[in-house]
């Protein structure tokens, strides 16, 4: 049998802007897929069907340190859980399992706290996407430890209507730098702001803070349809998660518009093409959306994906998570994006899919964000009445 080849690209975030900028410039204060930090997003993770999910976490430093990680579905189900990851050690479990080695996860939330709304994209209660950072040992504030780094294998355990019914792809997970007020790197163990309220918001001068998030996501990509040589796509899925992320028992849903345009390889650009989501989503570019999805979703121009459109095998496309009153009933607010684009490709004879392919994209500028949790509770002790 073949093995899938997978191919697996690290987005890299450029400078943040002015907004941003240190005034010596020198800060990077924007996450990123190569760095090492405090704080992780895996914006895809799934069991659904016939999918799995293996999630890896290293720390390169000589001293342990303690993980918080909350799953969250599409559709806000979550569940969370910690543990400690020792001097130098690394810890990995697979999703669907629970088999993990130097750790205990949770099982994945399957639950519905929040349907799908009308117009909005469709949403799947087995995919969702996995975030970890370092906290104190007692659970109550999240701290600096900028030595964390971590992979997601996403797996296909038996895809019937594949040539190749086992597929794998494996991305970078973004990563989150703590920093001290006026961009030094603070000491291991560092609390960076008020616990359960992590800020992602770049630099600043007078207080510690968290990388932000990049304002754009940018792919090269080939277009739905397209063959070049040995290869040719037959869809791509874009799965993320934006930087506004509550995660308490007591949340808010939040929610954007994911604004797109795309160039071919001729420089012809094609604008008009978006889609409303939650903070957690999956969605099929192009011509397989009108198909897959119920009529009541609002994917505008997803045709220009696809290579009938697009007239080359090869494109890009720049997304930004935007606030904009084309998205039905529900309010939405501007959001950074951490993204990942799948894609589903066949070899000659070119008779279905043989391989799966993983890449997060790059990303640019930077907006702010945030991050909400639950932190220990400080309990008092009892007091006996006399």
């Amino acid at each position: 049998m073949k093995t899938a080849v997978c191919v697996f690209l690290a987005g890299v975030a450029l400078s943040a802007g002015p907004a941003f900028a240190a005034p010596t410039s020198a800060v990077p204060g924007v996450a990123n897929t190569s760095q090492k930090g405090s704080v992780l997003f895996f914006p895809q993770v799934s069991v659904a069907l016939d999918s799995d999910t293996v999630i890896e976490i290293s720390n390169d430093q000589n001293s342990a340190v303690n993980v918080e990680c909350y799953y969250v579905n599409q559709e806000k189900g979550k569940d969370n859980f910690s543990f400690v990851i020792s001097a130098n050690g690394t810890v990995s479990w697979d999703v669907k399992t629970l088999a993990g080695d130097h750790v205990t996860p949770n099982a994945f939330p399957t639950g519905t706290p929040v349907p799908t709304p009308p117009g909005f994209a469709p949403e799947n209660a087995g995919a969702g996407a996995l975030i970890c950072f370092a906290t104190s040992p007692d659970g109550r504030n999240q701290i600096a430890f900028n030595h964390l780094w971590g992979t997601a294998t996403v797996l296909r355990t038996d895809d019937t209507v594949a040539r190749q019914p086992r597929l794998a792809a494996k991305y970078n997970a973004w990563s989150f730098k703590a920093w001290a007020a006026g961009g030094a790197l603070p000491a291991d163990g560092t609390i960076i702001g008020a616990g359960g309220n992590i800020q992602l918001v770049g630099y600043s001068a007078t207080t510690s803070f968290f990388d932000a998030c990049p304002a754009f996501n940018n792919a090269t990509f080939m277009a739905n349809g397209a063959a070049l040589g040995n290869i040719r796509t037959l869809d791509n899925v874009l799965a993320g998660v934006s930087c506004n992320q509550d995660l308490r028992q007591d949340f808010i849903p939040r929610w954007t518009k994911l604004k797109f345009k795309v160039w071919n390889a001729n420089e012809g650009d094609f604008t008009g093409s978006f889609i409303c989501v939650d903070s957690v989503f999956g969605v099929q570019l192009g011509f397989n959306f009108a198909i897959s999805a119920p009529a009541a979703a609002v994917f505008s121009n997803p045709q220009n994906f696809d290579f009938g459109t697009l007239a080359t095998p090869n494109a890009k496309f720049t997304l930004q998570g935007i606030q904009s009153a084309q998205c039905p009933t529900l309010p939405t607010t501007a959001a950074g994006l951490l993204t990942v684009l799948n894609s589903e490709v066949t070899e000659p004879p070119f008779g279905g899919i043989d391989d799966l392919t993983a890449t997060t994209l790059y990303g640019a500028g930077a907006e702010t964000g945030f991050i909400l949790w639950d932190p220990e509770p400080v309990v008092p002790p009892f007091l006996k009445k006399k």
